[in-house]
């Protein structure tokens, strides 16, 4: 953790197992209301077994590399983690009828059996601080998920993928598009609205099921 010839480096790891009876205050409020106290303990839908970050800055102090370069810093942040718990369900109906729907999915496998794919994302701050009168101002450069890495946040329950719910190939599903008047055209519009990259959470959280692509700010913060 200690600076050496300008370099510092720390590294940091979470195991978590967390498991419950629920993982909020209305995740079995079906079963609560009619009778039934859940009982059973499996994984939070929110449950990451491996986290971790590995953080590597390189920095100019006061009064060193000449005027140029002094407190000049540049960083490398990576993140990673493993899956979300999810089940993968039987779900009758399409994307807004049936996956959005507790009461039209069945568990094909136990609570939380399954996972999503593991994620990581590389970060990267490159910032200058500058004497001005007596006021430090930091100058930076921020990029967020420098490598655009399209990280899976939530998946469709039937399929287990981001980006198919399984609608247009299931036995229903095949039979409401040969109805309508173009097949194609009825698969096309209903890729373009439920399958897209900011299509409604697999899980019903909301949201999108890939992470955020790559950002890039521009800031300056004052010291006095």
């Amino acid at each position: 953790m200690r600076r050496v010839k300008r370099v510092q480096m720390q590294m940091n790891y979470t195991y978590t197992n967390g498991q419950g009876t629920g993982s909020n205050s209305s995740d079995l409020a079906g079963a609560a209301y009619n009778g039934y106290i859940p009982k059973m303990i499996f994984p939070f839908s929110y449950n990451q077994a491996h986290t971790g970050n590995v953080s590597l800055d390189y920095r100019f102090g006061q009064n060193d590399g000449g005027p140029i370069l002094q407190q000049l810093g540049l960083n490398l942040l990576l993140t990673f983690g493993s899956g979300y718990n999810f089940t993968h369900e039987s779900v009758s109906g399409n994307l807004y009828s049936g996956e959005l729907d507790v009461r039209n999915r069945i568990p094909l496998e136990n609570i939380g059996g399954s996972a999503t794919p593991a994620t990581y994302e590389l970060d990267l701050r490159i910032d200058k601080t500058v004497a001005i009168g007596k006021v430090n101002a930091n100058i930076y450069i921020y990029v967020i998920n420098l490598l655009n890495t399209q990280n899976v946040a939530s998946v469709f329950a039937r399929t287990g993928d981001p980006a198919d719910d399984g609608w247009l190939s299931s036995a229903a599903g095949l039979q409401e598009a040969s109805g309508a008047v173009s097949p194609a055209q009825y698969a096309a519009i209903y890729q373009a609205r439920y399958l897209g990259n900011n299509v409604t959470a697999g899980n019903g959280s909301g949201g999108s099921n890939y992470t955020a692509p790559r950002q890039i700010r521009f800031g300056m913060k004052l010291e006095f």
